[in-house]
């Protein structure tokens, strides 16, 4: 079924992105990156790092294998103003860059690092990469749904036809 289906793509893609978010965290802190909160780092971290890959399991279920590369665009610095001023970007990614997830880990791990962001702005960096997880998983429902239904649907071919 679809949801069996989405709970088997979720069990392994949950479980690698928060194993390798711990890992990428703690690796950076022990090459001497000194963060002023290591929870809200952590934490930014994980977040990121499911929101990135619901995303990305979104965009393979629902366009295959352009969909990879529809979230390493989505994903990239270059939207981010991590990478440039937004004011230096094109203007096209200076007008999605709100709504991209890097931008608003990139605004955690500001204020993770250094304590220099405002709490309301962490807090809406945290609220927006919650919601892209979760709306990337809902939407996965009806991607699968598409890819369980073409799996299943009978033979047209004439082949056997005389």
């Amino acid at each position: 079924t679809v949801m069996q289906f989405l709970f088997s793509k979720l069990a392994v893609g949950t479980v690698v992105a928060v194993a390798m978010a711990i890992i990428e965290a703690t690796l950076i802190m022990l090459l001497g990156l000194p963060v002023a909160h290591v929870g809200a780092f952590y934490g930014i971290t994980i977040l990121f790092a499911l929101a990135a890959q619901y995303m990305t399991m979104l965009l393979n279920l629902a366009f295959n294998r352009v969909g990879i590369f529809i979230a390493l665009g989505l994903l990239t610095l270059s939207g981010s103003g991590g990478l440039f001023p937004a004011e230096t970007i094109n203007p096209l990614f200076e007008s999605i860059q709100q709504f991209l997830p890097m931008t608003h880990a990139i605004n955690g791990y500001r204020n993770a690092i250094t304590d220099g962001i405002s709490s309301t702005t962490v807090t809406t960096s945290t609220v927006i990469l919650i919601v892209v997880a979760i709306l990337s998983i809902a939407l996965m429902i009806p991607a699968i749904g598409y890819i369980i239904g073409k799996d299943e649907e009978p033979n047209t071919n004439d082949s056997n036809a005389e």
